[in-house]
């Protein structure tokens, strides 16, 4: 009994890597970020975000979202505050959209921290997100016979924070897309339609390994909208396919639902992992079009 107090109490004194190093079994060489595994899979939820699906149309309107999310998965609980800002820059033709995670909170039991090879002892921790930054140009709209076009060039900042918990890559990315969509009138009132809408480009993002230092990959979508005058029900379907099968095939299944009354509109939304991405999102959103 003295000898395994002793033990514990000798590694409670530990410097927080030297637990770290002796979890991972760290061979004294290597630096620490080679043993983070930069995939979807094995990071937190806002690490390598799926693409926006832009749905084959650029808009007129400013809009700034705030979204309060909660991110749930086995052994991970997260809360964090999402922020997006949308900015015309030619009428219809091309526009500049921003988001960015403002603050995250997370808590991972010690099983997942393992897994994910995080230092932080706890599992617990705070970070702030990266900034996407993406400009979209509209390359065919309202034509009689063909769907509304838009090409979709995004880059990913090194801005977030906490790679040694794996919940940020700490290094950039970048991705594009096409994006096709079209409406389906409902009734002769014209009150209704549907839209439905594809989406397929490429990712790309640095990763942290000795013989490569970048994953790639292909990156797809669909869904389709309900639009009444003040509402709007979606169902997506989207995901990318790394090269490396590692962890880097993530998709997912969102469903959103938002009144858009024309001033400050509320929506809730619910996101659901299918491969390579454990969570389960759920998060209300208001959005301030001007």
């Amino acid at each position: 009994m003295l000898l395994l107090m002793g033990i514990s109490i000798s590694y409670a004194q530990l410097t927080e890597f030297d637990q770290w190093a002796q979890r991972v079994s760290w061979d004294g060489t290597t630096p620490w970020q080679f043993y983070i595994n930069a995939a979807p899979g094995a990071m937190g939820p806002n690490a390598l975000p799926v693409p926006r699906m832009q749905k084959g149309l650029v808009s007129d309107q400013w809009a700034l979202e705030i979204r309060p999310e909660y991110h749930r998965a086995p052994g991970d609980n997260t809360y964090d505050l999402f922020s997006r800002l949308y900015i015309p820059v030619v009428k219809e033709r091309v526009s500049l959209e921003f988001f960015w995670v403002v603050y995250e909170r997370y808590h991972m039991d010690p099983e997942l921290r393992n897994f994910r090879n995080a230092r932080t002892p706890d599992g617990k921790g705070a970070a702030t997100g990266d900034l996407h930054i993406s400009t979209i140009i509209q390359l065919l709209r309202d034509h009689h016979s063909l769907p509304d076009v838009t090409l979709n060039i995004s880059i990913k900042t090194a801005l977030g924070g906490q790679l040694d918990d794996a919940r940020y890559t700490d290094a950039p990315g970048y991705y594009f897309d096409v994006s096709a969509g079209n409406n389906i009138k409902l009734g002769k009132s014209g009150n209704q339609h549907l839209r439905w809408h594809v989406m397929a480009g490429f990712y790309v993002w640095q990763i942290y390994t000795i013989n490569q230092r970048q994953n790639d990959a292909f990156s797809f979508g669909a869904g389709l909208d309900w639009v009444s005058n003040k509402w709007m029900f979606s169902n997506t379907l989207s995901g990318f396919i790394g090269y490396i099968n590692d962890g880097d095939q993530p998709i997912i299944w969102e469903s959103t639902l938002q009144y858009q009354p024309g001033k400050l509109s509320p929506g809730i939304g619910y996101r659901n992992g299918l491969n390579d991405y454990p969570y389960q999102s759920y998060y209300f959103s208001l959005t301030l079009p001007f």
